[in-house]
């Protein structure tokens, strides 16, 4: 499509050619490029340098705030020409005031010649320099908020807003052609279709001679067809690596999930928790007979509370203490003629020996010991519940996992909400707390089904 006539009417424009004059410095005077900014001391909390910038094209210096892009500027401004150069620049705020301005050394060109000037803020500009002009908005808002004349534009300014008004012919007359284009049916070979593909290959045969009903059926588009384009649009937007970091957190859920299934197995199941309660049983039973014995034992002695926890730990520190030191190669107690009693540390009447003697046979009658096994036993069973590994939130681990509302999303979110039910059951039942019925453990959920992801919902 020919673009001229938008350009300027029914006629063709005649270009006019590029001459020295249209440069905005004109043709006396020379081309100054700036080179780099180095050196640096004294301005803002800027380092030394080097700044360099590109010998044609667009230089952008870019960075987070308090980078130094605006320390920069201020320089540039202050060596260069700028409408509004700015106050003097001050040095890092952080450091003592150093009574020296800042300084730099600026490096550029000048009709390809390499120079330097060292720049220091208040002093001379160089001549060469104060042809490149530095603007930013402060020195926007001296053009617009100030009062200024301008007794002239310059021919840059002029050749942009030229070349604007022949954008906008430009624009004006592609809407008048796509306009005059109206409906009409794009050309087929514009589609460019790859002739190994059934769409290439049906445009390639199409002639006078296909059949309408061919050409509708190829044309037909359905909602399988919607949804592959859909299908491929989420692929192409889908980004790999965020994918597989997700894929693998999904994973690690899951498998959070499966070890917490698997550590009630035979701790919280029915067996589990008829071994606890069998265990709470037998403790019980066996604390009864101990109890019994031993206030018939304390029936015998003058003192209250013989043969109490507190009374049997007394009693196996002084064992301990006869059969590592007091007397170290007898068993214990010792009752012989001379002994000496290792609480008292008297000399033993055949009558204590004798009370000694029985002592020790009450604890290591049958009746405790059972009631000591039994008591270790129970505390072994009751540590077991209470390590088994079970989510805070059942909902948002399932959630997490992506398999909410999925029927074995659903039947893992159950079992183990169950299953935190039966242990705190458990538990109350051992420290003689109110509890509730032991609710029933359903089945084991197909665990090997959710982690293949089938019959998976995800959630939204």
């Amino acid at each position: 499509m020919a673009l001229a006539p938008h350009v300027a009417g029914s006629s063709a424009p005649t270009p006019s050619p590029p001459q020295q004059d249209h440069d905005v410095l004109g043709a006396t005077h020379p081309c100054v490029q700036l080179v780099a900014v180095r050196d640096i001391l004294r301005a803002n909390a800027l380092a030394p340098g080097p700044i360099t910038f590109g010998p044609s094209g667009l230089t952008v210096i870019y960075g987070g705030n308090a980078a130094g892009k605006s320390g920069v500027a201020r320089i540039l401004k202050k060596a260069c020409h700028a409408q509004e150069p700015g106050a003097r620049i001050l040095p890092n705020v952080f450091e003592p005031d150093p009574g020296q301005p800042a300084s730099a050394t600026i490096d550029f060109l000048v009709d390809g010649e390499a120079k330097s000037h060292r720049w220091i803020d208040g002093q001379a500009k160089s001549q060469f320099l104060r042809a490149v002009n530095v603007f930013d908005s402060r020195c926007a808002a001296v053009r617009i908020e100030k009062a200024s004349i301008v007794a002239y534009t310059p021919r840059i300014l002029q050749l942009f807003r030229e070349l604007a008004l022949v954008v906008d012919r430009v624009a004006e007359g592609l809407k008048e052609e796509k306009a005059a284009l109206g409906n009409q049916p794009a050309s087929l070979a514009s589609l460019n279709l790859d002739n190994t593909t059934e769409a290439g290959q049906f445009v390639a045969n199409l002639s006078a001679k296909s059949s309408v009903d061919e050409l509708e059926t190829t044309c037909r588009f359905d909602n399988h067809d919607r949804e592959r384009i859909l299908s491929l649009n989420r692929a192409l937007a889908d980004d790999p690596e965020k994918r597989a970091f997700s894929e693998e957190a999904r994973a690690r859920r899951m498998q959070r999930l499966d070890e917490a299934v698997k550590s009630t197995v035979g701790l919280l199941d029915d067996i589990g928790s008829s071994n606890v309660q069998n265990a709470l049983d037998t403790r019980n039973s066996a604390r009864e007979a101990a109890e019994v014995a031993r206030k018939a034992f304390e029936g015998n002695s003058d003192l209250a509370g013989v043969g109490s926890k507190a009374w049997r730990s007394l009693w196996e520190s002084a064992r301990k203490f006869s059969e590592m030191h007091a007397y170290a190669n007898e068993p214990f107690p010792v009752t012989r003629s001379g002994a000496v009693c290792v609480l008292c540390q008297q000399k033993l009447s055949p009558e204590a020996g004798s009370r000694l003697v029985s002592f020790e046979s009450f604890v290591k009658a049958e009746v405790q010991r059972e009631a000591d096994d039994a008591e270790l036993e129970l505390a072994t069973a009751i540590e077991a519940v209470q390590l088994v590994q079970l989510p805070k939130s059942v909902t948002a681990e399932v959630r997490e996992a992506g398999i909410l509302g999925s029927p074995e999303g659903e039947a893992v979110r159950r079992f183990l909400i169950i299953a935190k039910m039966r242990r705190r059951y458990l538990l109350a039942l051992t420290r003689k707390q109110k509890a509730l019925h032991c609710p029933d453990l359903p089945s084991i959920p197909n665990l090997a089904a959710v982690r293949d992801g089938s019959g998976k919902k995800r959630s939204v």
